[in-house]
């Protein structure tokens, strides 16, 4: 009961201090709590996801990188992998892949991610249709037409955002006329 009252007051302390956003207060964090054998491994997994988005918002791909494939390890170590997370974390690794210009091996992680949302029932989760388009557009511009054609006419835009949905059409649109 008080371990798990401890782990608890950590982990408010963790997302406290994550508001702060500053690259020196998340790489003492990451110090304090990431080697830390006490710290639950779900929660640290959690903690190098968001590191991982902080430094993707920052243009830091390396790093970013870094911290998702960090989040993978400690996701996988807990073993638990069919889980929504562990598909935010194949996500953003194949979404850093692409911005960093890694079609070919982002193509992996975005499927993996993909594949794992529809077996967990969340094909028409916000991040799902999300993943799927990206993966539609990385695979049109690996030249992969008919794939791509295929993954992106039978996504439903009602879950994007009014100008993704604007986008989503006109590259739909922009797909099919090739």
């Amino acid at each position: 009961m008080i371990k798990n009252l401890i782990t608890w007051i950590q982990t408010l302390y963790v997302q406290s201090i994550l508001l702060k956003k500053s690259e020196d207060v998340i790489r003492d964090l990451w110090k304090n709590f990431g080697g830390d054998e006490n710290f639950p491994t779900i929660q640290k997994s959690k903690l190098a996801l968001q590191i991982a988005d902080f430094y993707l918002d920052r243009g830091e791909l390396s790093k970013a990188f870094e911290f998702a494939s960090a989040s993978k390890k400690e996701r996988e170590s807990f073993g638990k992998v069919y889980h929504p997370e562990y598909c935010k974390i194949l996500n953003l690794m194949g979404k850093i892949l692409v911005r960093n210009n890694k079609k070919e091996e982002a193509i992996f992680y975005l499927t993996s991610a993909k594949e794992m949302y529809d077996t967990l029932g969340l094909s028409q989760d916000e991040t799902a249709v999300n993943n799927r388009y990206l993966y539609g557009l990385v695979l049109a511009d690996l030249s992969q037409l008919e794939l791509a054609n295929y993954s992106l006419a039978d996504l439903k835009s009602d879950a994007l955002s009014k100008e993704n949905q604007i986008l989503f059409h006109y590259n739909l649109s922009l797909l099919e006329y090739r």
